[in-house]
């Protein structure tokens, strides 16, 4: 009697090894394709928070300079993020302890908690590379273009939701964003440092105390900031 071991088997029914290979190499390539797009997906939503991030502690922190910002460590911060020890790397001054805006330090747990909560390590590691993970201090990162593009969505969502914005549509944001004017230059990190400066001569504070908050050492080059809110491009 035929058993389902017996049974002859059609050799047409049967794939070949070739045929087993290949699609196991597809599930791969696809399963590998998948893994990518999220990687890629995850890392795009981290720029995005970063540069969040970064934004929030250049204006709670008294328009720290990007490379300050980049040398931060989790240790620098006080409980609850309600302090922070600022270096001073590029004067080489001890750092400064500031504090930080309550409504600003559930951004810096977010991202602090992005990164599974630890205790020490850089705040703005790099993203991608072969340093990923790594203090970006020094690296040359260039956040500029993706901040414009976050303010141009942020403008576009604004309007869409009939919030009154300073600008509408894309070239008029382009031209006020992307263009140095004049009075003004083209927005980046940068452009926080030079409205802090420039707040402090509108509010009246004095050259001495405005050049400490601003950790400069010259009066020159902090002149050179305050004429922007003098009407000169700075």
């Amino acid at each position: 009697m035929l058993t389902p071991s017996t049974v002859p088997t059609d050799p047409c029914t049967v794939p070949s090894l070739d045929a087993v290979q290949a699609e196991a190499a597809a599930r791969n390539a696809l399963a590998r394709a998948r893994d990518e797009a999220a990687q890629i997906a995850r890392l795009a939503r981290l720029a995005v928070r970063q540069r969040k991030t970064l934004a929030v502690l250049a204006r709670t922190v008294g328009g720290a300079r990007t490379g300050e910002l980049h040398a931060l460590r989790w240790e620098a911060f006080g409980p609850g993020f309600e302090t922070v020890y600022l270096p001073r790397g590029k004067t080489n001054d001890a750092p400064d302890h500031l504090g930080i805006r309550e409504d600003h330090r559930p951004f810096l747990h977010a991202w602090w908690s992005e990164w599974g909560r630890p205790t020490s390590g850089a705040v703005f590691p790099l993203l991608t590379g072969d340093g990923a993970g790594t203090d970006a201090k020094g690296a040359r990162n260039s956040y500029a273009q993706g901040l414009r593009r976050d303010l141009q969505r942020a403008f576009e969502w604004a309007t869409k939701e009939g919030i009154e914005a300073p600008t509408k549509g894309s070239d008029r944001w382009r031209e006020l964003f992307a263009t140095d004017h004049p009075t003004s230059k083209r927005v980046d990190f940068h452009s926080f440092r030079r409205g802090f400066v420039s707040g402090l001569v509108r509010g009246g504070i004095s050259e001495q105390q405005s050049m400490a908050m601003a950790n400069h050492r010259t009066s020159t080059v902090h002149r050179g900031y305050a004429r922007t809110a003098m009407g000169g491009a700075g």
